[in-house]
Formats: C-alpha cells, sequence, structure tokens
C-alpha cells in the first residue's frame, strides 16, 4: 500500500509540474544548461538571451555538439540580406536561407525610404553579437548574431514622422524630437519643407523634408581669415541675395573648378568634408549661402543654439570675441570678396543684412554647413 501511495504522490507533482509550466510558457525549464538565473531560456520575440559557452549548437531545434556540421534554417523577409561569418556557409533555398559550417552571421536591413528602422525581433534562440548600426557605405543597417535554432527575422519599422525645427538629426539619416543618445547626434533641423527661394537639384534626394545645421565647425581648431587663394578661387558666380538658396549648387560648382584642394579653398573644401560624415540618403554637407544662414539665424538663438549645445561636443555658433563669424557661399552686393555671416547676439545689428560682410582680414572666420534631407 505504501509503495502505491508513493507512485500516486510521484504521478501528482510530475502533473502539478507540466502543469505549471504550461501555464507559464514563456520560461522553458531546461537541464542542458547550469540551474541558474542567467541560464534562462525567455522565449519572446526579441529574445537575444546570452547563452552558456561551450560547444552547444543546434540543428533544427535539436542539440548537436558538433559545430562544423550544424546546420541553421534562417526565415526573413525580402528586405533582409544574409552573410556568414567565419568558416561558415549560407545559400537561399525557397523562403528559407540554411546556414552550415557555423553559427553566426551578419545580418543586413535595406529600409523602406517611408520607415526608420526601430529593431530586429527574432523568433528562437540567437545571441546579439553586435548591436545593428547603420552602414553608410552599404547604405543599410547591419548587425551580427550568433544562432541556437532556426530563427525568424523580422524588422520593426516605424513610420517617418514629420520633422520639426529644432529636432535632433542623426548620422543615420533619421531624426527626433527627444535626444536619442544611442545613435549619434550630428545635427539640427533648422527648417522644414522645401524652402520658397529654394529651387536646387539635389542629387540624391527627390523630395525636400528639411535642413540640418551641424552641431560641430568644420576643421574647428583651425579658423582662418581667408576663404581660400584669391587667385585660385572664382567668385564670379556667387552674388549677395539675402534669400536665395544657393549654397548646394554653389559649392558642387566650386569643387569643379580647376585646382580645388583643401589649401586653395579651404572654406569651401572643409564643409564638404566635415568631421561627422554626412547620411546617404542626403545631399551632403555643403557651405550655406545667404539665405540658408539668413533662415538659420532667424532661429538659432530661440531655438537651435540651446539644442546644439545639449549634444554633446556640440559647438555654439555665437562664440566670445571674435568666434561666431562663418564663410558664406556668397559676396556682398557689389562685392567680389569673400564674405562671412556674424552670428554675435553682442553686435548690435539691425537687419541680417548688416550681419553680411565682407571679410577684413582681422577675424579667424569658421565654416559651418548644412546639409538637405
Amino acid at each position: 500500500m505504501k509503495k502505491l501511495l508513493d507512485l500516486l504522490t510521484a504521478a501528482a507533482v510530475s502533473t502539478v509540474m507540466m502543469f505549471a509550466a504550461a501555464c507559464n510558457p514563456e520560461k522553458l525549464p531546461d537541464d542542458r544548461f547550469p540551474d541558474d538565473e542567467d541560464s534562462t531560456v525567455v522565449v519572446t520575440p526579441k529574445d537575444t538571451t546570452a547563452f552558456p559557452d561551450g560547444p552547444t549548437t543546434w540543428e533544427d531545434n535539436e542539440e548537436n555538439s558538433d559545430g562544423d556540421n550544424a546546420s541553421f534554417r534562417i526565415f526573413a523577409s525580402e528586405d533582409i540580406t544574409l552573410t556568414a561569418c567565419g568558416n561558415g556557409a549560407i545559400e537561399k533555398e525557397g523562403e528559407a536561407w540554411t546556414l552550415t559550417g557555423g553559427n553566426e552571421v551578419e545580418v543586413g536591413v535595406m529600409v523602406p525610404g517611408d520607415k526608420f528602422f526601430v529593431d530586429m525581433l527574432v523568433e528562437g534562440y540567437a545571441e546579439l553579437l553586435e548591436e545593428y548600426s547603420y552602414d553608410a557605405d552599404a547604405k543599410c543597417y547591419t548587425g551580427q548574431i550568433r544562432l541556437r535554432s532556426d530563427v525568424t527575422l523580422t524588422p520593426e519599422y516605424m513610420d517617418v514622422p514629420e520633422p520639426q525645427v529644432g529636432d535632433y538629426y542623426y548620422a543615420d539619416g533619421t531624426w527626433s524630437t527627444e535626444l536619442n543618445s544611442s545613435k549619434q547626434c550630428i545635427g539640427i533641423v533648422f527648417a522644414t519643407g522645401r524652402n520658397e527661394h529654394d529651387s536646387q537639384q539635389y542629387a540624391e534626394l527627390t523630395d525636400v523634408r528639411g535642413y540640418v545645421v551641424a552641431v560641430r565647425n568644420s576643421d574647428p581648431e583651425k579658423p582662418r581669415n581667408v576663404f581660400g587663394w584669391t587667385d585660385k578661387v572664382d567668385v564670379s558666380d556667387l552674388d549677395g541675395d539675402l534669400e536665395i538658396f544657393a549654397g548646394y549648387t554653389r559649392t558642387h560648382n566650386m569643387e569643379q573648378q580647376p585646382e580645388y584642394s583643401y589649401d586653395n579653398f579651404w572654406a569651401c573644401w572643409s564643409a564638404t568634408h566635415h568631421i561627422h560624415p554626412a547620411p546617404a540618403m542626403s545631399s551632403g554637407w555643403y557651405l550655406p549661402a545667404f539665405g540658408e544662414f539668413n533662415v538659420l539665424f532667424s532661429v538659432y538663438h530661440n531655438v537651435i543654439r540651446e539644442k546644439i549645445l545639449s549634444v554633446e561636443g556640440g559647438e555654439d555658433m555665437d562664440g566670445e570675441n571674435n568666434l561666431g563669424t562663418y564663410w558664406a557661399m556668397s559676396v556682398v552686393s557689389g562685392t567680389d570678396d569673400f564674405s562671412l555671416v556674424d552670428f554675435r547676439a553682442s553686435m548690435s545689428y539691425e537687419t541680417f543684412a548688416d550681419r553680411c560682410r565682407t571679410n577684413s582680414y582681422m577675424y579667424m572666420n569658421y565654416t559651418r554647413p548644412v546639409l538637405t534631407f
């Protein structure tokens, strides 16, 4: 009788444990891993749980200790590309990719033009080895994962928001109203939509969402009192119009001039070779004309300045003494000399036109590029 009671008790305990596991499907007890909290496997769409180091690999959800012979199936949408890492090999078969000879893979995501990339959802067991980041050369987001089972990869997107003046603009071409510290902020949006005085043809853009000013000067340690060598730089196509957006066109025209180089065309060259590369989906950095500077100055001291200073490494355009003057891709009307714009609020100019001056060679002037997106 006692043996019968012991058997019934054991069966009841087993049934209770099975029922508890079924009622809590997110946590699966697994005696293949050490009994500690780090080895608990949480199965969620975003699972990136770290597994214990060791020779354990998987093959079709079965444990397989021979890593060289492991194979994995990866189900992914058409906007995802996969590249095997190390000695692994990968090929696509129907709707799935098959990875053999390894378990690490680089994942690339080609984001649709009307979306922002948010995250990669993973159904199955995988470790995130490298965070997803924007690859400017490949024009996509890339990350690296280590597989522990067959997985399904689903990119998570969000609709592109309408930009607002003062938004933070990032190296991956996205923007947000609140600063996202996980991304590199390279500029601040100072105008939205195509300006009514902008008729330029941007090579990389079909629609204009707005304009961005860099958070840092170009070549910040080397302000100069000359735009470039006067006998090298032709300014005959520049004018003193205070409204026309012409910086992009004039910058690229100047790049085509003979003997274009850092030494001969310092201000223009520095603007296009900014310390923070511009995103591929933008116009690229260029030196602003009076028109762009006019709009920027109108919002600088009450909106843009605070945003720039909230970014690590951001440099104020309204510096002390003579550190607030910037080269422009314009000339003061009636002159053919290089011109600059004074951003210092402490200077009592009556109009923006008064801030646009020819160079007296007394000032060490910076370049602060802008881009269109």
